[in-house]
């Protein structure tokens, strides 16, 4: 069964409170060592997907989004990214009242954010899946195509009781930018 969860966007924009509000989905990919995820694609393969899904832009809901630039890979995010997906998977549920805050895991992770958002999902087995299910959630969708941000990071880990694939995808825009 394929379940994700919108969470509130947690990652400060003070001059534009409408995009205080960027839900969030997952995806996956765990770096530095074996893929977590059996099926999981590589992590350059996950970039690419993004990065093409971004070059042709589109519509998330009623809001229409030019093409993005393309995102890096940032090692902070993922392993952040990494440490949630644990996290989703040691309780085998997406719950987000229980949300640790997106600010503190990057925080923890050593990137310094001026933007951020996370997408979190669980069930698809594959990255373009994952995807495809993200487009059809407007939030999700808006923070796969948000142009602000720059830096990428995914992690899927399988559930502890279940096995089926917990997904977090971090996006960024560091305060160097």
């Amino acid at each position: 069964m394929t379940r994700f969860k919108p969470c509130l966007m947690q990652g400060l924009m003070p001059f534009a409170p409408a995009w205080g509000l960027l839900l969030c989905l997952a995806t996956p990919l765990a770096l530095g060592e074996p893929t977590p995820c059996s099926a999981m694609n590589t992590q350059a393969e996950a970039l690419r997907q993004l990065n093409d899904l971004r070059a042709r832009g589109g519509s998330c809901g009623a809001s229409a989004f030019a093409a993005a630039p393309s995102l890096r890979w940032d090692e902070r995010l993922a392993q952040s990214a990494h440490g949630y997906a644990r996290e989703l998977a040691e309780r085998d549920q997406i719950d987000p009242l229980r949300h640790s805050v997106l600010r503190d895991r990057f925080r923890a992770a050593g990137y310094r954010l001026r933007l951020a958002g996370e997408n979190l999902a669980a069930g698809p087995e594959q990255v373009d899946e994952l995807l495809a299910l993200w487009l059809t959630s407007p939030a999700h969708c808006a923070n796969l195509l948000e142009p602000r941000f720059v830096d990428v990071g995914m992690a899927c880990v399988p559930g502890r009781a279940s096995g089926e694939p917990f997904w977090v995808l971090h996006l960024g825009r560091g305060l160097q930018e």
